[in-house]
């Protein structure tokens, strides 16, 4: 028998488990004083059973993610000469994937792609 008690059960917020996109463009300084525009996409998803976790332990998602990825990159690209930063893209973008995952917790949220 399954029924809903309004004052024991109640709900709290909905919470979206499609795949989410952050996109932005982060601006930086190479270490041959060029300047150069990053674009990044991150996919992100909440794991269905890590709602809870989702929803009490991360309180911006977004924002946190933002976060990260701007710390990865702003700590990655200043050391590279411009050359270097293209040769080493993928290695940057698994490092962005890594970090999330680490920082987000792989029990809450999933990464797709960066």
């Amino acid at each position: 028998m399954n029924f809903k008690a309004p004052w024991i059960d109640n709900l709290v917020a909905m919470v979206d488990l499609r795949i989410q996109q952050f996109s932005a463009i982060i601006e930086t300084k190479t270490k041959d004083n060029v300047f150069v525009k990053i674009p990044v996409n991150v996919q992100y998803f909440i794991i269905p059973d890590g709602v809870e976790n989702a929803y009490y332990k991360l309180s911006n998602p977004k924002a946190q993610i933002e976060s990260y990825v701007y710390n990865v990159i702003l700590g990655h690209v200043p050391g590279m000469i411009l050359d270097d930063v293209f040769l080493k893209q993928s290695e940057i973008a698994v490092d962005v994937k890594t970090q999330l995952e680490h920082r987000c917790g792989r029990s809450a949220m999933a990464f797709r792609r960066c």
